[in-house]
């Protein structure tokens, strides 16, 4: 049985989503999704062909915490006005026999049966069990399998030699932390389906915008979900050719492939050439995965110059670009980054206040957020007044593009020092 912490896992809205996602497997049902905000007593809702109204309420809860019945009863009272002809509430907690049975009174007559009280240990429940529903609704939610998975445990193969061993160790370990905080997009989709079909995946796009993050997430899903055994951390063409004769299913990350000095390295066309031979290989390997990134004007650059290699690097390039992501994503990947970092309550607490105001801006960049939240880490250990940031360390990261960002209430990111 899956023993799965939803809480701990899984953001507020997350929850509401892989909730409706389970009840839809269960009851065969399609239910209505709505916006983010007041939910007005329903999270999703089901008309069926005889005109009865089904809704589900998500609650997101810890288990170390007491049944929150106040906000129970307020829920009640939203209920009475909707007037459901079925009510299913879904918690990410457990609760005990006999509290079941003071909820089920508490929204008579819309829950009709226990089973319409959905716990924790029930939805761990439904995806230890052996239908396809759920075991592809589980798929969906990338923070629930991953740190579930062996892969994480694995160590890398030793029949490489030793300094790419070394850079390839490096670098899982940080695709292991940042797996913690990475939210699946669109754009994560459509890389998954590319690579799927071609084999390999050429992530291009602005600076900051998280091609590596997501090159690192791709092979811990291959490495987690489709058998694959072996990561590798790429840093030259011969690399790939060294990890091409190793045993095993391998996955290849093969970062910034092209760089900045690309017309160096790569101007005599003979590393293209290879290049282009080795993505022909993968291709038709069952045992190969080959992952790249490079900066998109450096992409642009790159073919304009190897007429012979753009053809088939046209054929799997993926743009990665940030108005691909929705606002509901930003918003995502921004508190993403508060709860990695080693913030104070006060600090998260202004930080996610102007949440909205970061999303929007025209400077919003994962990295710029991602750097500045590592130097109030730093600066805070320093500080007599943890409770807020550093205004001055931002400033050297990039320029008061920080600032751009948040242009507001610049005075509650000061620090003093000893």
């Amino acid at each position: 049985m899956k023993n799965y912490d939803f809480h701990h896992l899984l953001e507020p809205v997350e929850f509401q989503e892989f909730a409706r996602d389970m009840i839809q497997v269960r009851e065969k049902i399609r239910l209505e999704a709505f916006r983010e905000g007041p939910d007005q007593g329903m999270d999703a809702r089901c008309i069926t062909p005889d005109g009865k109204c089904i809704v589900m309420q998500a609650k997101r809860w810890a288990n170390e915490s007491a049944l929150r019945w106040k906000e129970l009863r307020e829920e009640k009272k939203k209920a009475d006005r909707i007037k459901p002809d079925r009510y299913i509430l879904v918690l990410s907690r457990d609760v005990s026999p006999e509290q079941k049975k003071k909820i089920r009174e508490l929204f008579h007559p819309y829950i009709i049966a226990d089973e319409d009280i959905v716990t924790g240990k029930d939805l761990n429940g439904y995806l230890g069990s052996n239908d396809a529903g759920y075991a592809q609704a589980e798929e969906k939610y990338y923070k629930l399998w991953i740190q579930n998975t062996d892969v994480l445990k694995r160590t890398i193969r030793d029949a490489v030699n030793g300094e790419l061993l070394a850079e390839s160790r490096l670098e899982w370990e940080k695709a292991k932390q940042n797996a913690e905080v990475f939210v699946e997009t669109a754009v994560y989709e459509e890389a998954r389906r590319l690579l799927a079909g071609n084999r390999a995946i050429i992530i291009s796009g602005e600076p900051g915008i998280g091609k590596t993050t997501l090159a690192n997430q791709l092979a811990i899903f291959w490495l987690s979900r489709k058998g694959f055994d072996t990561y590798l951390w790429a840093e030259s063409v011969g690399d790939l050719y060294k990890a091409q004769d190793m045993p095993g299913k391998k996955v290849v990350v093969y970062d910034d492939f092209w760089g900045s000095n690309f017309l160096n390295a790569y101007g005599s066309g003979k590393e293209e050439r290879r290049l282009a031979r080795l993505i022909e290989t993968v291709r038709t390997r069952t045992d190969f995965i080959l992952i790249m990134t490079t900066r998109e004007y450096v992409l642009e650059q790159g073919m304009r110059q190897n007429e012979e290699l753009r053809s088939l690097l046209e054929r799997h390039k993926l743009e990665c670009r940030l108005k691909a992501y929705s606002d509901t994503e930003m918003v995502r990947i921004y508190l993403g980054h508060l709860r990695k970092a080693s913030l104070t309550w006060e600090q998260m607490k202004e930080l996610y206040r102007i949440h909205d105001q970061a999303v929007l801006s025209s400077y919003y960049n994962p990295r710029i957020i991602q750097m500045y939240l590592n130097s109030v880490l730093r600066m805070s250990r320093k500080s007599v007044h943890t409770d807020c940031c550093s205004i001055s360390v931002s400033r050297k990261i990039s320029g008061n593009r920080f600032f751009r960002i948040f242009p507001t209430r610049r005075e509650s990111f000061s620090c003093s020092w000893i």
